[in-house]
């Protein structure tokens, strides 16, 4: 077993210019119950996302009232898809290699090994992954401030957005293609033998360090500031709703006279259409004590259905900010890594969690919470008996 100078000796150098490394085999350490225990994390995450991707393609030609826009939705699964598979890929980059499972290997490839192709992936799944997610903010905030037109042009957003996301992860990811592969020790706390694998790009070129760097500022600059123009809309919607609540009780108050009322064409809380008025105690006589048949329960129907509204949008809500807090988080580390660089193998830990938390918790949230996956059937009709006898 190496000792502890050995690990420092080899710190963030590639592991192919110590002959040692072929040598070398598996050491069981607290990092790979790390790993395993993020793998398991992730399984709920891929269930509930497939879930919502199998209702999506079962319910998007379907004409009925959804409590959820279509775009808004589209761009979602968008996200959690691209995010579910830059997770799969960041796993067989870094996360094993970071248990020494792979060490010999790695340290026996050759230059040209498909491992760049993996590399390659997960940045362009990586870039791809936070474009969408600031699309569906951006959705989210134009269906907020364009009621009347945002499905025109969330569809046009959709489209264009995901053309030009192609692009850049695809100029993003292709110069690890051109470059060889390799694989870099990691400094304490990891073991002797833990690496992550890598390109020669990746490892060497300053260009894509600010490149990264710049890319993420971007996007966590424009999740913020989506997040903060959709909690400002809809601060100001509460506001009206409560204004118009209590226009709308004032007028209803001064309908009533006489602790009765004067006028009732129509019986509207349960649909009936007949009855007759008492004047002074405000009842209502019906003309028949036989069977009435319900045909809507109106009130019941709009009360429910303002739930239901209410309470998807407050998942949305909380979506936008459980995408935010890490997101923030997750730039801090990358910030940190500029400013203090002996704690970058502290960061490199830490960063799987700040991924998961976003990805896994955003998933299970909104498909456990939305109403949009909880539609239950409500009967059209109800038969009520009269108790009264002849």
């Amino acid at each position: 077993m190496p000792l502890p100078f050995d690990l420092a000796r080899n710190a963030y150098r590639p592991i192919s210019q110590f002959p040692e490394y072929q040598s070398f085999s598996y050491n069981f350490d607290y990092v790979t119950i790390y790993i395993l225990f993020l793998f398991i994390c992730l399984l709920p995450t891929i269930y509930s996302t497939s879930k919502m991707l199998i209702f999506y393609q079962k319910k998007k030609n379907s004409s009925t009232d959804r409590e959820i826009h279509p775009y808004v939705f589209k761009s979602f699964l968008s996200m959690q898809f691209m995010n579910i598979n830059c997770t799969m890929l960041d796993f067989f980059v870094y996360r094993i290699p970071f248990t020494s499972a792979v060490t010999f290997y790695a340290s026996t490839m050759k230059p040209d090994s498909f491992i760049r192709y993996l590399v390659a992936a997960l940045y362009g799944f990586e870039y791809i992954s936070q474009l969408y997610t600031v699309m569906f903010c951006f959705v989210r905030v134009l269906v907020l401030f364009h009621p009347k037109r945002h499905l025109k042009i969330s569809r046009y957003l959709y489209i264009l957005w995901s053309i030009t996301s192609l692009l850049i992860s695809l100029i993003g990811c292709s110069p690890h293609i051109m470059t060889n592969a390799m694989a870099m020790q990691l400094d304490y706390p990891f073991q002797y033998g833990s690496i992550i694998l890598t390109t020669m790009v990746g490892y060497a070129s300053h260009a894509q360090v600010v490149g990264g760097y710049t890319f993420a500022i971007f996007v966590t600059a424009c999740i913020v500031l989506t997040t903060l123009a959709m909690l400002l809309k809809m601060k100001s919607l509460k506001l009206m709703k409560i204004s118009e609540f209590r226009t709308l009780k004032n007028v209803r108050v001064s309908k009533f006279r006489n602790f009765g009322i004067s006028e009732l064409s129509e019986f509207q809380i349960f649909g009936l259409s007949e009855s007759r008025t008492i004047p002074n105690f405000g009842f209502s006589e019906f003309r028949n004590f036989g069977i009435f048949r319900f045909s809507d329960f109106r009130t019941f129907g709009m009360t429910q259905n303002s739930r239901r509204k209410s309470k998807a949008e407050m998942t949305l809500t909380i979506t936008m900010c459980i995408i935010l807090i890490p997101s923030l988080f997750s730039l801090f580390l990358t910030l940190t890594v500029l400013v203090a660089v002996r704690y970058t193998s502290y960061v490199i830990l830490i960063r799987p969690i700040v991924l998961d938390c976003r990805v896994n918790i955003v998933s299970c949230y909104f498909y456990w919470t939305h109403p949009y996956f909880k539609i239950n059937p409500v009967s059209k009709s109800t038969t009520v008996r009269s108790l009264s006898t002849n």
